[in-house]
């Protein structure tokens, strides 16, 4: 496909594209490659891509939550996803919305 660029700044396929952490409040905490993080509601952040967008919408991302205790059962999740933008959720094994600090790392092939 014409366009697609294997890696981010140089980067060969398989590395990590962008990655951030998100404090428990909403506010962004460290950031790799320009990524946006709009507090929408409890349990509900945008994570937007800014400066470049994934090749499509089949793009990977690892998460995990931190400050966990072992009788955590939070669930994260993701929707509305867009080449330039997902959706997180967190919720508790209640399924009641909850903020949690977070990370989020994105791995896939993306335009330039």
């Amino acid at each position: 496909m014409s366009g697609i660029v294997y890696g981010l700044v140089g980067t060969p396929p398989g590395i990590a594209k962008a990655w951030t952490t998100i404090n428990a409040d909403g506010s962004q905490g460290t950031v790799y490659h320009n990524i946006c993080v709009t507090d929408t509601g409890t349990g509900n952040r945008l994570i937007e891509f800014d400066g470049f967008d994934f090749a499509s919408v089949a793009y990977a991302i690892v998460d995990g939550g931190m400050g966990y205790t072992e009788d955590d059962f939070d669930k994260f999740g993701y929707d509305n996803y867009a080449v330039g933008s997902v959706r997180m959720r967190l919720v508790d094994d209640g399924g009641n919305a909850k903020d949690l600090a977070s990370s989020h790392v994105f791995f896939g092939d993306v335009f330039h």
